[in-house]
């Protein structure tokens, strides 16, 4: 497992620096920031660790984080979704403020990411990052 959250620790670095996306615009942003937001990105982190999830839906999670947001609590997205998830009030993720709110957005991927590959072993990080 150590191995593991080297690997991990790596790959977060590269979101971090080396590896920055060119920001991209999505509606209703000015724009998405390039690099992931070191809060957040360690919030979701540690929010993984306290739920001892596989090393699958860990990597699910910092994938959606990722292609959704850079790993950042945007305000703004494609119709209503927000936050690092991009979630979405309207399709029952919990409401603006909740979604907001790290934690909460998290735990709420998560809860949905655990049974989904509890209940579909042969999914990949990737098939999860979308149920």
């Amino acid at each position: 497992m150590r191995t593991f959250g080297l690997v991990i620790t790596v790959a977060l670095s590269l979101f971090q620096g080396s590896f920055a996306a060119p920001a991209i615009k999505a509606r209703d942003c000015q724009v998405i920031p390039s690099t992931a937001n070191a809060a957040v990105r360690d919030q979701v982190y540690r929010i993984t660790q306290s739920r001892a999830v596989t090393a699958k839906v860990l990597l699910s999670t910092f994938e959606t984080a990722w292609i959704e947001s850079h790993v950042n609590n945007l305000n703004c997205g494609d119709q209503d979704s927000i936050g690092v998830f991009q979630q979405r009030p309207s399709q029952g993720w919990g409401s603006y403020d909740q979604i907001m709110n790290v934690d909460y957005s998290t735990n709420k991927f998560l809860d949905q990411a655990i049974v989904n590959d509890r209940n579909n072993p042969g999914y990949t990080a990737g098939q999860l990052a979308h149920y």
